[in-house]
């Protein structure tokens, strides 16, 4: 079962190791970075595609935009952790002064692969999600899928964690 943060990330992230010829770990602060900036787009995104299937007092709908310009606040203290995680993935290595620049190429493929996994019938389960997660800021919310990425493994989505130091 899916919910929103997870799944939206989680199918963002999946976009982007699948490009991966050879997987490197990414540091869970990294990856947690990296969630911070790509998450409220994610969450615009499945508002929008979940407009129609949500009533007008949805999170998603009335909500939509304040919780957006909120954790988008977040992302420009995120964007060099998240940069670097973008720097592992894909089979060439990318500089961190080239890591920005794709990070904003690739913010449109991820978006759009995680939109083509929401679909109506998923869009209440969605709307749930958010609305637990609206009154946290976006590293919690980000630090929460994290977690549940490393409860379920260090590895999620094609995508390895670093084990944490001890």
């Amino acid at each position: 079962m899916r919910v929103a943060a997870i799944v939206a990330i989680g199918a963002m992230m999946g976009a982007t190791a699948a490009q991966s010829a050879t997987p490197r770990c990414v540091p869970p602060a990294e990856l947690e970075a990296l969630a911070v900036v790509l998450l409220p787009d994610a969450v615009q995104a499945v508002g929008l595609k979940c407009a129609t299937s949500l009533p007008a007092t949805a999170t998603l709908r009335s909500g939509l935009t304040p919780l957006v310009t909120r954790w988008r606040e977040e992302a420009p203290a995120a964007m060099a952790g998240a940069a670097a995680a973008i720097s592992r993935f894909g089979s060439a290595k990318i500089s961190a002064a080239d890591a920005p620049a794709m990070l904003t190429m690739m913010r449109g493929m991820m978006i759009d692969e995680m939109i083509d996994d929401v679909s109506p019938a998923t869009c209440a389960k969605v709307e749930r999600a958010v609305t637990l997660a609206a009154p946290l800021p976006a590293r919690n919310v980000a630090g929460l899928f994290v977690m549940a990425a490393q409860l379920g493994g260090r590895s999620t989505r094609g995508i390895e964690l670093c084990p944490e130091p001890r």
